[in-house]
């Protein structure tokens, strides 16, 4: 085979992988939202814990929200992250959104916790899929370390964390959750009640679930179990 039609054939090759990866990613785009209705716990599901945290850390007003989308880039949905956070499902080291995150450039300041980074990575690695687990709640087995600081951690944390938190408040650890608790401003602002600001702010509002889980915590007496 000559030089020429060994030349020929490689860049026919890369043109074809590359729009097949093309076409993978719009594919990927507007793919159907899936639902579980038992969850496994070895899976990151897109809805119950990446869009949380970019909600909480990225998504919003000035930064990578729908009006503002700093540099192009809206992590406001599913899509949006799939079109515009450089995504390459499968490969985290690839992916653009993972890298700015591991390495601490995202979000300024704040960098996320290993916890949150593991998930995106796992999430990304596991194919970066638009799915949601719908599976049962568990109300009555409720701790603050198994349940209510990841709740905490992936809504509300970006926020009111670090050196501003937003109102003053925040909710890093257990002593300082205890006082939102006790004081009823936590319970008041997720459930959007009167004279409250509606929290996750510009995001919806928590699920049935959650409020259950830490109404079940405070009522309990707001351990740190």
């Amino acid at each position: 085979m000559s030089k020429f039609n060994a030349g020929a054939l490689l860049l026919l090759f890369v043109l074809m992988f590359f729009s097949s990866c093309t076409h993978k990613v719009k594919d990927q785009v507007n793919s159907p939202l899936q639902q579980d209705t038992i969850c496994d716990p070895n899976l990151v599901y897109y809805v119950n814990d990446i869009q949380p945290i970019l909600n909480s850390n990225c998504a919003y007003s000035g930064c990578h929200d729908v009006v503002t989308h700093k540099e192009g880039v809206d992590l406001s949905s599913y899509n949006q992250v799939m079109s515009t956070g450089g995504i390459s499902a499968g490969n985290p080291s690839a992916s653009e959104l993972y890298k700015k995150i591991s390495e601490g450039e995202m979000p300024p300041n704040n960098p996320l916790a290993s916890a949150q980074q593991k998930k995106i990575y796992d999430w990304i690695k596991q194919g970066a899929k638009n799915n949601e687990c719908t599976g049962s709640c568990d109300s009555v087995n409720v701790t603050y370390s198994q349940t209510i600081k990841p709740i905490l951690d992936s809504y509300c944390l970006g926020c009111h964390s670090g050196n501003s938190p937003a109102a003053g408040i925040t909710i890093s650890d257990y002593s300082t959750t205890r006082v939102i608790a006790a004081n009823g401003k936590l319970m008041g602002t997720i459930e959007h009640k009167a004279g409250y600001s509606a929290m996750p702010k510009n995001a919806s509002k928590l699920s049935v679930c959650n409020i259950k889980q830490l109404k079940k915590w405070i009522n309990d007496g707001i351990q740190n179990n």
